[in-house]
């Protein structure tokens, strides 16, 4: 009788012990899935930006908003991700269900009424790499229901165009980056209160402060050509402006560059117009035939 028993109570913990077994490599296999994404390039319907990154503890917390002009509605989720560029092992923080609400400036949202997008994510400290730079992504997934009644889901993953190292936040990659040639130069009196807005590797920097933008080249970057020029285009969501317009961006004359022969760099700036500039889109064009050497458009 008792080996009986003692037979049925092993029967029954081998049994508890292979559900709880297959529970954990099911719950695995779900969490790997759900870690599964691709990065979307060029997605301008899509503004967000990181407000913050801080330590709380042991923990390093990311806040900010997100929200995209044509997939807005029912259910929204904000997911960080931590991409290391060297490996592109990638971290993900646990995101809060409850986050503080931050606010969105009118010049993303327009018209719209945007209550929901924001996010806060933690992730222990001690999973970051001091040595390692790591290139923040968002994924960002819309639920709602079609017109059959359907629930469809809208899932995006784009680049914030912020990396974290040693805890701090930078918008380029530290480990790239290379400051323009500048110093002892009138340029750099100019840019000294301006921002990095975008670099290109191939040795191409554009700053911008609250009165312009601030376009500095390499002469290894242009070549023998001359005829180099900045264009620029802005875009807004102010719909006066754009009243009677085709496109929903203001073109601005192309912009000759002025060469500093001390330094071997081209130089060229352009005021902004006075209206909320939600994007701006520019880069190198060469006269000539080659027409657009390189190109941005990114959230201003």
């Amino acid at each position: 009788m008792r080996r009986g028993i003692r037979k049925y109570g092993i029967h029954i913990s081998i049994c508890l012990i292979s559900l709880v077994i297959a529970a954990y490599v099911n719950n695995r296999i779900n969490t790997e899935r759900s870690h599964q994404y691709s990065v979307t390039e060029n997605v301008h319907t899509l503004y967000q930006d990181i407000t913050g990154v801080k330590q709380e503890g042991k923990e390093t917390v990311f806040c900010g908003w997100a929200f995209d002009t044509e997939h807005y509605a029912g259910e929204i989720t904000c997911e960080i991700l931590l991409k290391d560029v060297e490996t592109e092992e990638t971290l993900w923080p646990k995101m809060e269900t409850e986050p503080e609400i931050q606010e969105i400036p009118k010049k993303y949202t327009g018209e719209k009424e945007i209550s929901g997008g924001s996010f806060e994510g933690k992730l222990k400290t001690a999973k970051l790499d001091v040595e390692n730079i790591y290139e923040i992504l968002l994924r960002y997934t819309c639920k709602s229901i079609d017109n059959g009644g359907n629930t469809v889901e809208y899932v995006r993953t784009v680049t914030t165009n912020n990396y974290l190292s040693n805890g701090e936040m930078t918008n380029y990659n530290p480990d790239i980056f290379v400051e323009p040639d500048i110093k002892e130069t009138e340029i750099a009196e100019k840019i000294k209160n301006a921002e990095l807005f975008h670099y290109f590797q191939e040795g191409m920097w554009v700053y911008s402060d609250a009165e312009r933008l601030y376009f500095i080249v390499n002469q290894e970057t242009v070549g023998a050509e001359q005829g180099i020029e900045m264009p620029v285009f802005w875009y807004t969501n102010n719909l006066e402006l754009l009243e009677g317009r085709e496109k929903n961006y203001i073109p601005n004359y192309l912009y000759s560059a002025v060469y500093e022969e001390k330094k071997g760099i081209y130089f060229s700036e352009v005021e902004m117009p006075d209206i909320p500039i939600k994007e701006v889109e520019t880069g190198l064009y060469i006269n000539g035939g080659q027409g657009w050497v390189l190109r941005c458009r990114k959230q201003f």
